[in-house]
């Protein structure tokens, strides 16, 4: 009875607590006051109706300072620029950038896997979920074994770059 109870407060709190961070997570909600800033200013120029005369000659005026080439839209050979999506936040950012926060968004799903398989092992002490709590380790070391392959192939690519510009 003590074990059901214990069941019951814990869905309770995964149930108040999961929502708010994967919602957040979902929505890409600005993690610095800079994105937050970026995506304000980012809403006003979308919903700003040009009803001005002035406002077709102001499009067309330059901006105050350049956009640095890492924070441009991605550009296509004979195309126009393509956001890559509607919020703010993703659309500037660079293609190591996105991936970066795939993969790392990857690793907390499944770190969060790994904690509530383990506590549903612990607290119902089924067979089924301590071997999903297995899988999930498995799954997680896996991922993790795979993300450093990558960071040390990209540091041997870095340095086999390094090594033919000296000798160029």
């Amino acid at each position: 009875m003590s074990m059901l109870i214990l069941l019951i407060v814990g869905a309770a709190w995964l149930a108040v607590l999961l929502p708010p961070l994967f919602r957040s997570r979902i929505d890409s909600r600005p993690v610095s006051s800079v994105s937050d800033f970026r995506r304000q200013l980012y809403t006003l120029q979308r919903t700003q109706a040009p009803m001005r005369a002035q406002a077709p000659l102001r499009a067309m005026s330059r901006p105050l300072a350049p956009t640095p080439a890492h924070l441009r839209p991605i550009m296509r050979a004979g195309h126009a620029p393509q956001r890559l999506s509607d919020s703010p936040e993703i659309a500037y950012m660079s293609a190591g950038a996105i991936i970066r926060r795939r993969r790392t968004n990857v690793l907390y799903a499944l770190i969060g896997c790994n904690g509530v398989s383990l506590f549903l092992a612990f607290t119902t002490g089924s067979t089924s979920m301590i071997w999903f709590f297995a899988v999930a380790v498995v799954s997680l070391v896996g991922y993790c074994y795979m993300l450093v392959q990558i960071r040390s192939a990209a540091a041997v690519r870095r340095y086999q770059d390094s090594r033919r510009h000296r000798a160029a």
